[in-house]
């Protein structure tokens, strides 16, 4: 309906879901071409590359977005590492958490004291053309 406003121009703040929404964009791409948005960036890595190559194998489709996909496959991985080692508390899968550096697909994971993923590079996208790019 607000496309039918003429010269109407929000200023968009959107989560990087509808940022990166293929089906969104290409559908409402009028109303979000200059959103803003935000996300954290994961390096492409050969082990990534082969786990998402699994994926596709496996469910006919990409895992996207790939960033989200990485990072969740590195939880489940190190939640089960956590409960290996100290069992199923959740006292103890904490301490576990405060301690580790693990090393997976989607780089180093270490927690800080907030329990956030330490040294995660974030960036500002901006849609443009249907597409989220970073903002320089």
């Amino acid at each position: 309906q607000l496309e039918k406003i003429p010269s109407f121009r929000p200023f968009l703040i959107v989560n990087d879901n509808v940022a990166k929404s293929k089906e969104l964009l290409s559908k409402y791409g009028s109303l979000l071409e200059g959103a803003l948005s935000g996300d954290y960036i994961v390096e492409s890595n050969p082990a990534a590359v082969e786990v998402l190559a699994r994926y596709k194998a496996k469910y006919g489709t990409d895992c996207s977005p790939t960033n989200v996909c990485q990072a969740s496959y590195d939880a489940v991985r190190l939640l089960a590492e956590a409960a290996a080692q100290g069992g199923m508390e959740a006292r103890a899968i904490q301490q576990y958490l405060h301690r580790v550096n693990y090393a997976g697909i989607s780089g180093a994971m270490q927690f800080d004291v907030q329990n956030d993923r330490a040294g995660a590079a974030y960036t500002l996208l901006i849609v443009k053309d249907n597409e989220a790019i970073p903002l320089e």
